[in-house]
């Protein structure tokens, strides 16, 4: 089993003005994508369990990196925007990140994590009733946790949380999509949708820990440790705040700001993703239908053995041979029972979330899109500015508001020059490292597509080889059946003139 085989836009809230979303964007990403993951008060003194927490994981996580990057990494290797600084007016110095099968090799190997999301539990009765997820992680190494075996209790909300958090401070990075909420028509309690969900959410949480980067967010480790208290103390104290698909009608206002011709590896990418959009849709379309014949095949057989019955009933003669193909028509009714759960749970469930994976690979295409919106704005603002200035020394105006207040027309002139030139040079380092930014968020999604495709790939085949599989058995055991019965016939013709005599 490889390492890699088991990883894989909800409508926002109020959208952002374009400048408030280009300046969060900036202070998201600036410094290490994971070196934001604590509150602002977290430098207060605090003798709480979650604190505790905080301080000893900032700790660990800032030893594993450290310790990862001298065995692992290459000392020119950085992930971080703010470490690559080019000089002025030259190209910029782009991380060159390690290759997939090193980043998958130096992986976290799920042959080392046991991660199972029990049924939940119901709590309260009415309108304020809701379910909990028992989550039971197995550590064999205990590496960045404190125990070898941890066992929470965390409802979908928290789920819903965690992906969120991720998506605001892990920018860059294809998080795995959680189960969507349930339509207000239904049930939410139905045995069927929580064992839906059930799966969905274990799989979301399995495709974290097999992530080399997610599965060391305080977060990620915070989910899979704290008690629900202290879990809940430490959502308050680091909101998700808003996450890239909170962001989305807000990225609307961006499109007229983006150049007209992006790096086409991208613009290849997002239509890849958008027409695999429109495949998986068709497929877990289809998978429904085919899920749908089977029942339909499982009731005409139930239809079929109650026929046969009662017609052995009815004429002795016939008696035989009716009980015989009666007997087959209910062996495929349990057969069909049998492959249905397999089937919804190996194939038809996992193919329904996978469809949800293009979204997020939009979504980690979008964020890499602003940071060239910023790059494109603070370069326009720069060549503004040229120009101002440019126009200013050339100016020959002796009449100006200052001149009307006394002052000397070429002082005024020049102190015009001066803070154009001051303003000047603060822009030039803010399009130099928005170009390093730019270029770090190229390089970090790149890496991550080609990770994901690889994931994608195996995910996809893994579920049609077990669509297969079911398909496969179903057929053999209704030939095995059929040909069992045509045996027995077979047997009963024979000693038919016996009989006669």
């Amino acid at each position: 089993m490889s390492e890699f085989q088991k990883v894989m836009l909800q409508p926002g809230e109020e959208s952002l003005d374009v400048e408030d979303l280009l300046d969060s964007v900036e202070s998201t990403t600036d410094g290490d994508p994971q070196a934001n993951t604590t509150s602002d008060n977290s430098d207060e003194k605090s003798t709480l369990p979650h604190q505790k927490f905080l301080d000893k994981h900032e700790t660990d996580a800032k030893t594993t990196t450290s310790e990862s990057e001298q065995q692992t990494t290459p000392p020119s290797i950085a992930l971080s925007p703010a470490s690559v600084k080019p000089e002025p007016k030259e190209s910029p110095v782009v991380p060159q990140l390690p290759s997939n099968s090193l980043l998958r090799k130096n992986e976290m190997n799920l042959d080392n994590f046991e991660i199972t999301v029990k049924f939940p539990i119901k709590h309260g009765e009415g309108r304020k009733a809701y379910a909990s997820y028992t989550i039971e992680t197995k550590v064999v190494q205990q590496g960045q946790f404190k125990s070898t075996f941890m066992s929470v209790q965390r409802r979908y909300s928290q789920f819903s949380w965690l992906r969120h958090y991720l998506n605001r401070r892990v920018p860059g990075r294809i998080i795995p999509p959680v189960p969507p909420k349930h339509e207000f028509t239904m049930n939410k309690f139905d045995a069927e949708f929580l064992e839906t969900r059930r799966a969905g959410l274990e799989r979301f949480l399995r495709r974290i820990v097999a992530h080399s980067v997610l599965s060391y967010n305080p977060a990620v480790i915070a989910f899979l440790e704290l008690k629900a208290h202290e879990f809940e103390i430490f959502v308050k104290e680091n909101p998700s705040e808003t996450g890239r698909e909170s962001l989305a009608a807000s990225l609307q206002l961006l499109a007229s700001s983006l150049p007209q011709e992006r790096e086409s590896r991208f613009v290849e990418e997002q239509q890849r993703q958008i027409e695999l959009e429109k495949g998986m849709k068709l497929i877990t379309d289809s998978m429904s239908k085919v899920f749908r014949a089977i029942s339909e095949e499982q009731t005409l057989a139930k239809e079929f053995a109650v026929s046969f019955r009662a017609l052995a009933e009815s004429d002795e003669d016939l008696r035989i041979g009716c009980e015989i193909a009666a007997e087959v028509y209910d062996n495929t009714v349990d057969e069909c029972a049998i492959l249905l759960n397999k089937l919804k749970q190996n194939a038809v469930r996992p193919l329904e979330d996978f469809a949800l994976y293009p979204r997020a690979v939009l979504d980690a295409l979008q964020w890499r899109d602003l940071q060239e919106a910023k790059r494109q704005k603070l370069e326009d603002a720069l060549s503004s500015k040229h120009q101002e200035l440019k126009v200013i020394q050339e100016s020959e105006q002796k009449s100006t508001f200052g001149t009307l207040l006394g002052r000397n027309p070429e002082e005024v002139k020049q102190q015009k020059i001066a803070k154009l030139t001051e303003q000047l040079h603060q822009l030039t380092e803010d399009v130099d490292k928005a170009v390093d930014q730019e270029a770090v968020a190229n390089e970090i999604l790149k890496a991550e597509l080609e990770r994901q495709q690889e994931v994608q790939d195996y995910e996809l085949r893994e579920m049609i080889s077990a669509w297969g599989k079911h398909e496969i058995e179903r057929y053999s055991q209704i030939q095995d059946g059929w040909a069992a019965a045509e045996a027995s016939l077979e047997v009963h013709l024979h000693n038919l003139p016996a009989l006669a005599e």
